[in-house]
C-alpha cells in the first residue's frame, strides 16, 4: 500500500509539473547582450542615465508568415471591415527596496491611466482594453529583469495569466535603462508565458522620466505584442514595416524632427508622430489604417484567444 501511495504521489507531481517555456534562440540573446543605449533618460533621483528606447526583435519560426501576401487581399477575403475586440490586461507590478525607497511600485491610479491610454490610442483600430487583474510582487531580481533572461522566464512562469486570452503587461525597473519590450505574435505558440510586455514603471503616465511619461512606451510595446514592427523596419527599402501609408524611414527619430525626411526618393516626411517611430511620448498621437489591418490580420492569424 505504502508503494502504490508514493507511486500516486510521484505521478501527480509529474502531473502537475509546468512545462518549461523554450528560450529564445541563442543569437537573439546575443543581439539583446549586445544592444547600445539610444537615449539619454534619468534615474529616480533625476540623474541622467542611457538606455534603450526598445528591446523588441523579430524572431520565430520561418515558417510563420510576418505579413500576408496581400493584405488588402487578406482583409476581403475574411469579410472582415474592422476589428472589434475588448483586451482584458493583467498587470503584474514588479518592484524592490533600495535603501528607503521603493522602486517600481506603481499606483492603482498609474495603473488606471495607463489602461485609459492603451484604449485612447487604439480605439481607431477597434481595440480596446480593461483591467483583469493586478499584481504586486516584491523581488529585486524579477524587478530588474532584461529580455530573454532567466529572471524574466521566472516572473513570467509565476505570475502570467493565461496568455492566450489575456495580456500581460509587468512594470519593471529593468536592467540597461531599457524601456520596454514585447515578444511579436508569431515568436511563440499562443499559450507561451513569454508573450505580453515588459515596461521601465517611469514610463506609466505620471512616471518620472521626463520625456516617456505619458503612456506611450506600453502603446509602443503593445503595438509589437500586436504584430506592428517600427516604423524604420527595413529602411528605405520595401516591404518596411508591411504598411504601404506609413512613410518609409531609414532610421528612427528620438526628437519629434519636423519635416524628416530620410528616404528623399520615396513620398512622404518621415512618420516621427507614429506610435511605432522612437519619438518622445508629446510627439506620438497615430497609427495608420495599414497597421489596424495589419493588427486585425495579426490577432485573428496568430492571437485568435483575444477574440473570445
Amino acid at each position: 500500500m505504502k508503494c502504490r501511495i508514493l507511486l500516486v504521489a510521484v505521478l501527480a507531481l509529474i502531473v502537475a509539473a509546468p512545462v518549461l517555456a523554450e528560450e529564445p534562440p541563442k543569437e537573439v540573446r546575443a543581439a539583446w547582450q549586445n544592444m547600445q543605449p539610444d537615449i539619454t533618460i534619468e534615474d529616480h533621483l533625476g540623474n541622467p542615465i542611457t538606455g534603450i528606447r526598445c528591446a523588441t526583435l523579430d524572431f520565430g519560426p520561418a515558417e510563420n508568415p510576418r505579413a500576408p501576401e496581400d493584405l488588402d487581399a487578406w482583409i476581403r477575403e475574411h469579410a472582415l471591415e474592422k476589428l472589434n475586440v475588448t483586451i482584458p490586461v493583467a498587470v503584474h507590478v514588479l518592484y524592490y527596496l533600495k535603501g528607503s525607497t521603493y522602486l517600481g511600485n506603481v499606483t492603482d491610479t498609474q495603473i488606471a491611466n495607463q489602461i485609459a491610454a492603451l484604449n485612447a490610442t487604439y480605439a481607431p483600430c477597434g481595440v480596446s482594453f480593461y483591467l483583469h487583474s493586478t499584481t504586486r510582487t516584491l523581488n529585486k531580481t524579477w524587478a530588474t529583469m532584461r529580455p530573454g533572461s532567466s529572471a524574466e522566464l521566472a516572473a513570467k512562469t509565476a505570475l502570467a495569466v493565461d496568455p492566450t486570452n489575456v495580456y500581460n503587461l509587468y512594470t519593471a525597473v529593468p536592467g540597461g535603462g531599457l524601456l520596454g519590450w514585447s515578444y511579436l505574435p508569431w515568436s511563440y505558440a499562443e499559450s507561451s508565458v513569454w508573450h505580453g510586455t515588459v515596461i521601465h514603471w517611469g514610463s506609466v503616465p505620471g512616471g518620472y522620466l521626463t520625456q516617456y511619461n505619458e503612456g506611450d512606451t506600453a502603446v509602443h510595446e503593445c503595438g509589437h505584442y500586436l504584430g506592428l514592427y517600427h516604423t524604420f523596419q527595413g529602411g528605405c527599402t520595401e516591404p518596411n514595416d508591411y504598411c504601404a501609408d506609413t512613410p518609409q524611414e531609414a532610421t528612427p527619430d528620438y526628437y519629434c524632427t519636423l519635416n524628416r525626411d530620410t528616404c528623399p526618393s520615396n513620398p512622404g516626411y518621415d512618420p516621427i508622430h507614429n506610435f511605432m517611430d522612437y519619438t518622445p511620448d508629446s510627439c506620438m498621437y497615430e497609427f495608420t489604417g495599414d497597421q489596424c489591418d495589419r493588427i486585425e490580420w495579426a490577432v485573428t492569424t496568430y492571437k485568435p484567444g483575444l477574440l473570445y
